[in-house]
């Protein structure tokens, strides 16, 4: 009997704790609630215990159990429901009532604050209507003290307010002021600047003025100057019955000095008295003398017969030499250099450049020859090279022949008018050196 008291005290305490279990209890109070009928049946029925059980198990074969049920589908359903939905709606209720105590209780509270208010209110009244009472009297003296308080401040304050309002007109008629002395400014400066601007203006057309006048009179000032050739050519010429026109003989003028046309010429601020005067030489290539010269002729038309490229150039050269000008082509150029090497050559040896080469020669040199002509150039001028050799005796016997010196001699000249008319020729550059001979093709022909 024990052992089946055991097993029975074991049943029921494993089917209290799956009741006690929240889904199993809601589950088995759900299915409960969904086949009241059926249990109903089963223990209050009509007919025999058999028959009712036979009853609940047809029901329970007949019911669709994957379609919605109350076997399995809507008790599980609803035991879902107790578990998740209602303790959200209980949560939501128990808020709902803890706003509604809590409003409860605040209004509770100022109702019994009003009441204390309302007392202490009574309480003075009935303080201040006691005549007995001392402090009545100094009661009264702080509200009289309070008023005059409250209406000292509000004098201060007036008096803040006014001062404030005193400032700030101050400060906008300050601004006002300094505006208006700023636009005042401003229009000054302007008219200050259109001043400056109209000065600079009347300047600048009186240096343009000034300007045009000292052109104007370089202008003419150099007119004389080039019409004196002009006169001088065309005098020439007369003597031979020939008369030029003004153009042609200004042309012959600026072709001669290398200008392209004479109005270069006369614009030309080197041209004038001071410049011609420092003109010695004045350059220039036959052929296109020839050319110009033809050129011009040619422009003249034939009113003169006997005008001619050769009758104008041998008037030409004969005026200009009249003149102390001395044209030269590139052969003269040579003789003019050369004889100018030849009048130097001994004051070479006692520049810088031959110093080095004799001192190093042990001798004494006394014979110099100016050698061929190495180059003309002109560029901006001209630029002559000769070469030469300079040769003497030993310097410790003078049967005995020294050292011979290789060396070469600019001659250059630039030009001061136009690209034509040269200066004075002087001496350029200067460079000397030994001449070391080599005798051994002598030796071997010597041999026996």
């Amino acid at each position: 009997m024990k052992f089946l008291d055991d097993i029975m005290q074991s049943i029921s305490g494993n089917t209290k704790t799956k009741v006690e279990d929240p889904f199993i209890g809601a589950f088995i109070g759900s299915w409960i609630v969904c086949n009241w009928s059926q249990l109903a049946i089963l223990i209050w029925g009509d007919g025999t215990a058999t028959e009712r059980i036979n009853a609940l198990g047809k029901y329970f074969k007949e019911t669709d159990i994957i379609g919605l049920n109350t076997i399995l589908i809507i008790p599980l359903c609803m035991a879902l429901l107790f578990l998740f939905a209602f303790p959200w709606a209980s949560l939501a209720l128990k808020s709902i009532q803890k706003f509604a105590n809590e409003r409860l209780h605040q209004q509770a509270i100022s109702i019994e604050v009003g009441k204390v208010k309302q007392q202490e209110i009574l309480n003075r009244q009935k303080l201040l209507a006691d005549p007995d009472k001392k402090f009545l009297e100094q009661n009264v003296q702080l509200d009289i003290d309070r008023r005059k308080e409250t209406i000292e401040q509000l004098r201060l304050r007036s008096v803040r307010l006014k001062e404030k309002a005193e400032a700030a007109i101050a400060v906008s008629e300050a601004a006002t002021a300094s505006a208006a002395e700023a636009k005042s400014r401003a229009n000054q400066a302007e008219l200050e600047e259109e001043k400056k601007q109209k000065n600079a203006a009347l300047e600048r057309q009186r240096f343009n003025v000034a300007s045009a006048q000292l052109k104007s009179a370089q202008a003419s000032n150099r007119f004389p100057s080039s019409y004196s050739f002009m006169l001088a050519i065309e005098e020439s010429l007369k003597t031979d019955g020939v008369q030029l026109s003004l153009a042609g003989l200004g042309e012959i003028v600026a072709m001669i000095f290398g200008y392209e046309d004479f109005h270069s010429l006369v614009h030309d601020e080197n041209f004038n008295n001071e410049k011609l005067s420092q003109v010695s030489y004045i350059y220039y290539d036959p052929k296109e003398f020839a050319s110009s010269l033809e050129t011009i002729v040619q422009d003249e038309g034939t009113d003169n017969e006997n005008l001619g490229p050769d009758l104008l150039f041998d008037h030409v050269i004969s005026v200009f030499e009249d003149l102390q000008y001395k044209l030269l082509t590139e052969d003269q150029v040579e003789e003019v250099c050369r004889d100018i090497c030849e009048s130097l050559k001994y004051d070479l040896l006692n520049g810088d450049e031959f110093s080095g080469p004799i001192a190093e020669s042990d001798t004494i040199f006394d014979e110099i020859e100016i050698g061929e002509l190495d180059s003309i150039t002109f560029d901006d001028g001209l630029n002559v090279t000769f070469t030469g050799s300079a040769s003497g005796s030993h310097r410790r016997d003078d049967d005995v022949p020294g050292r011979d010196i290789g060396f070469n001699i600019e001659i250059k000249n630039t030009v001061l008018l136009g690209t034509r008319a040269l200066g004075k020729f002087e001496l350029g550059e200067v460079s000397a050196s030994l001449i070391d001979y080599d005798y051994e093709g002598e030796d071997e022909g010597d041999a026996p």
